[in-house]
């Protein structure tokens, strides 16, 4: 589980580019890509839906850990039920 979680206060990305505890909450589309992370607690059973624009998504089940994914720019990301990070800076990447 994360040390400190934050209280979201940006809709585009995470405060403080640190993880927050994460019920329900759609974080827009901007113009520039961002990384995104993700931790679960025993207590949570999350998802995350990608939206690339259209009827274009993907979904992710929080069950294993991930660090620093891309999500490109024009992207959109639904997060429900997880301890999640998106911010525009990173140590390293996977594609979405």
């Amino acid at each position: 589980m994360p040390e400190e979680l934050t209280r979201r206060t940006q809709s585009d990305q995470t405060t403080g580019g640190g993880y927050e505890e994460v019920e329900h909450h759609d974080f827009k589309s901007i113009n520039d890509d961002r990384y995104m992370s993700w931790r679960n607690g025993e207590d949570k059973k999350g998802s995350i839906i990608v939206n690339s624009g259209g009827e274009h998504c993907k979904r992710y089940s929080t069950k294993e850990p991930k660090e620093d994914f891309i999500l490109y720019k024009g992207q959109a990301v639904l997060v429900m039920d997880t301890y999640f990070k998106l911010t525009t800076a990173r140590a390293s990447y996977e594609k979405v």
